[in-house]
């Protein structure tokens, strides 16, 4: 992590903050699990977290002064949402925003609205996000900050944009901020997939996105976020998902797909027509290899199968071998539609063909599909 120490004194020294007291603050900082460098046009913020360390990020906040009535929300909502993806904010610069904890929720905004209300300034938080929640099912994450020209806590809510992949940066995910029951005049809104040059504009930005791509490059994820006010943007930030300690080889940032997961849990609270939505935004979003983007078409066809929507199921099915024709279930899962057209033939050859690539797979579909076509068999020769 040293590496991404000197980035950071780097990125200080280029803000002219690489004062005593945040190059200290910095030093302290748990580099190990999960770090975000954020540029803004006057200063930079440091995002640290991990999955299930709300112990760890408690402690630190403390040890920094953060406000009690903050860290006591974060620790509120921790407990409501266990072994969720954690976050802890540090802003530096002379706009030294306050700083905030967020948890990841991914839940049911009933189960949300529900904890917030109980927050102090929060206790009307459902009238409040009513039109929020009827733009999705599921509350993405949460954050708490504290404002300190009224001395109250700040909520932050996060819930994934509709998306349809059109336009330059096209939104994916809505910020909300909350105080006194009442909405802020400002939202944010962020756009996955940004590359440096994005960011060009003012000499000031010039500059950053110079610093950026020397320091960073493409080798990472880039989010742009963009503050508005009566619709028109008045601040943006790069994000630079520097390091993530659950990276492997079947999960990476920079391709990770946001309405996959929250087509999956739909699938899982049994939000059929919700998760079909959302998985649909998930084909549009996509970042990743074939690979991936034919579990997508599985999944969605499995709901359509459950719909009873045949056709439609067919075709994602077919869609998902023809991404990857080794993706076994997506061959059970066509025999299966094959099977309720009727078409026991090539139910028999689909089954077959995913019992060959997956020697465990269910054999379901294929002893059906024998016996309808074996009684198909006997039918014909009788009417003969």
């Amino acid at each position: 992590m040293n590496m991404i120490a000197k980035e950071l004194e780097k990125i200080a020294a280029f803000y002219k903050l690489d004062n005593q007291e945040t190059l200290e603050s910095l030093s302290k900082l748990d580099l190990g699990h999960y770090v975000e460098v954020v540029f803004t046009a006057s200063g930079f913020e440091v995002v640290t977290g991990g999955v299930g360390r709300e112990k760890e990020l408690i402690e630190a906040a403390r040890n920094e002064a953060f406000p009690e009535e903050v860290i006591n929300a974060f620790d509120d909502f921790t407990k409501a949402f266990p072994n969720r993806m954690l976050y802890s904010k540090r802003c530096y610069g002379p706009e030294k925003s306050s700083p905030t904890l967020y948890v990841g929720v991914l839940d049911t905004w009933e189960k949300a609205l529900s904890e917030l209300s109980k927050l102090p300034g929060l206790d009307d938080a459902k009238a409040c996000l009513a039109d929020v929640v009827t733009q999705r099912k599921l509350c993405f994450l949460l954050a708490f900050s504290w404002n300190r020209d009224n001395n109250s806590l700040v909520a932050k809510t996060y819930h994934l944009a509709s998306f349809d992949g059109k336009g330059q940066l096209p939104p994916f995910l809505i910020s909300k901020r909350v105080l006194d029951n009442q909405f802020s005049a400002e939202s944010k809104t962020y756009a996955a997939g940004a590359k440096w040059e994005d960011f060009l504009g003012s000499d000031k930005w010039a500059d950053i996105a110079e610093l950026g791509e020397r320091l960073y490059g493409d080798k990472y994820g880039i989010l742009a976020g963009f503050t508005e006010r009566n619709g028109e943007v008045v601040a943006k930030k790069a994000y630079v998902m520097r390091h993530d300690k659950r990276e492997n080889e079947s999960y990476s940032f920079k391709t990770y797909n946001y309405y996959a997961e929250e087509g999956a849990h739909l699938t899982r609270l049994n939000e059929i027509q919700a998760a079909v939505s959302a998985f649909t935004e998930a084909i549009a979003f996509h970042r990743e290899t074939d690979r991936s983007l034919a579990e997508i078409f599985n999944m969605r066809g499995t709901l359509y199968y459950a719909m009873q929507q045949f056709q439609n199921a067919k075709a994602d099915f077919d869609k998902a071998i023809e991404l990857d024709q080794d993706l076994a279930l997506a061959h059970n899962n066509l025999s299966a539609v094959y099977l309720q057209m009727r078409d026991y033939e090539s139910a028999i050859m689909s089954a077959s063909l995913a019992i060959h690539m997956s020697p465990k797979m269910d054999r379901t579909n294929l002893t059906v599909a024998k016996k309808q076509y074996r009684n198909e068999e006997m039918k014909q020769r009788l009417v003969g």
